[in-house]
């Protein structure tokens, strides 16, 4: 991937946890039940897992792992640093905001359970193996 890619998925990543992070104001989705949050971070899964193979169908299979991996990165590490930011700096929640906010920790792995399996099964698909 070249700086351009990098910097657009990086650009990506910080305006979707912006868009999270407005969408669960005022508590940061503390204000609603654990079972709400968990339907609602089911359903998000399942569109990530749905948006992986979208993303990553017109990517060529020779780059698709390597993509794969970066969104997995970019949609994922920049959450973490944002979210410790505001939970652990701003709010002052220490590493219990891991418990407290178990539903941010749960997609900081998510992306890494879609995005390079998308990329493998694709390239299986294509009829082309992965990089193992």
């Amino acid at each position: 991937m070249n700086s351009r890619r990098h910097l657009s998925f990086f650009i990506q990543g910080v305006v979707a946890w912006a868009f999270f992070f407005v969408l669960g104001l005022p508590d940061y989705y503390q204000q609603y039940s654990a079972p709400v949050i968990g339907s609602a971070s089911v359903l998000l899964q399942a569109l990530i897992g749905v948006s992986a193979f979208a993303v990553l169908l017109p990517v060529s299979p020779e780059k698709r792992m390597s993509v794969a991996c970066w969104a997995a990165f970019y949609f994922s590490v920049p959450f973490a640093a944002l979210d410790i930011a505001y939970c652990v700096l701003f709010k002052g929640h220490g590493v219990a905001y891991l418990r407290d906010y178990w539903y941010l920790s749960v997609f900081y792995v998510s992306m890494w359970v879609a995005f390079p399996p998308a990329a493998w099964v694709l390239n299986r698909v294509n009829g082309r193996r992965s990089p193992e």
